[in-house]
């Protein structure tokens, strides 16, 4: 058997997620993490364009970004089609769907990869019960925005977590509470 390192990443994502549903359908695990390793090969997803790492230092140059455009949007449509998964199969615990009952997020941890930016990062936060928005922009304060970590706070005290900070956050974000 080969190591997560030798895989096909891409040609693996659907399974990777087919094991995460299993896995919240049989109360296996309540906490799951996918990243894309380093190692991803482009050339599965029609980007010549060697690493995955040189994609993202585009330049904000066109054609750079349409790679990056391209790399983002097979991603998403896994994760699409993973959540729509997660969204039609019933909890076998609770009322609702497996979607309803967990929190999902799909991010990353750069706002803009080509400067190395962790500002502004963009994050999708779906399920859970949480009131979602269609896009929201943390508010500014001091000609700086909000922490990330006001976010994970929000979400680790919707699931019940007793606490009142995380890392970094100055406060819990309204608007995001249960539906």
């Amino acid at each position: 058997m080969k190591s997560p390192m030798e895989s096909d990443f891409v040609k693996d994502l659907p399974l990777f997620y087919d094991l995460i549903l299993e896995a919240f359908k049989s109360d296996s695990s309540r906490f799951i993490t996918l990243e894309k390793p380093k190692s991803l090969n482009l050339d599965a997803i029609g980007v010549d364009a060697g690493s995955y790492h040189g994609v993202s230092h585009h330049g904000q140059k066109p054609g750079g970004i349409e790679k990056m455009a391209k790399v983002d949007s097979f991603f998403l449509k896994e994760m699409t089609r993973f959540l729509d998964k997660m969204k039609s199969t019933k909890d076998p615990l609770q009322d609702g769907s497996l979607l309803d009952n967990t929190v999902a997020l799909f991010g990353s941890g750069m706002g803009n990869s080509s400067s190395h930016s962790n500002k502004d990062c963009p994050v999708l936060l779906l399920g859970g019960g949480l009131k979602h928005q269609t896009h929201f922009v943390g508010p500014v304060e001091n000609r700086e925005r909000l922490p990330l970590h006001d976010l994970w706070l929000t979400v680790l005290q919707h699931i019940g977590c007793p606490i009142d900070r995380y890392n970094r956050s100055t406060s819990s974000l309204t608007g995001f509470g249960a539906a």
